[in-house]
């Protein structure tokens, strides 16, 4: 019968990651914590490349990334819109006397054309 993992808690992991740090021997650490210095020199690593995390500013939003992209592929949307829309005939789009389905058609096919110029999507042939 396989024996069962230990799980470690949080609190041991930076307790040993710290002292790792603070440049106690690995063999002192293995002994003193009953754990692998494989995990010692694991955890020591975590801690290291993602201290900075502890310091980061909560108040600062990071989705501000995905926010531009989604601005950016709507701006593309509108700039489309707005050059096709000018050189079909205006009066058309405003008195509506174009056909429901052919102008759902028509703002279609520039949600597509705009996708393929945001994204570099070629046209099938």
């Amino acid at each position: 019968m396989a024996r069962k993992r230990k799980v470690r808690g949080k609190e041991l992991k930076a307790k040993v990651g710290l002292a790792a740090v603070s440049r106690v021997p690995t063999s002192q650490l293995v002994s003193r914590f009953g754990v692998h210095a494989t995990q010692v020199a694991g955890w020591k690593k975590q801690l290291v490349e993602r201290a900075d995390e502890l310091f980061a500013d909560g108040r600062r939003k990071e989705s501000s990334e995905v926010n531009g992209q989604e601005l950016y592929k709507q701006i593309g949307r509108l700039q489309i819109e707005l050059a096709c829309s000018q050189s079909l005939d205006a009066r058309a789009w405003q008195t509506k006397s174009m056909p429901a389905t052919l102008a759902a058609g028509v703002l279609r096919s520039l949600d597509l054309l705009g996708n393929r110029l945001l994204y570099g999507v070629k046209q099938a042939r």
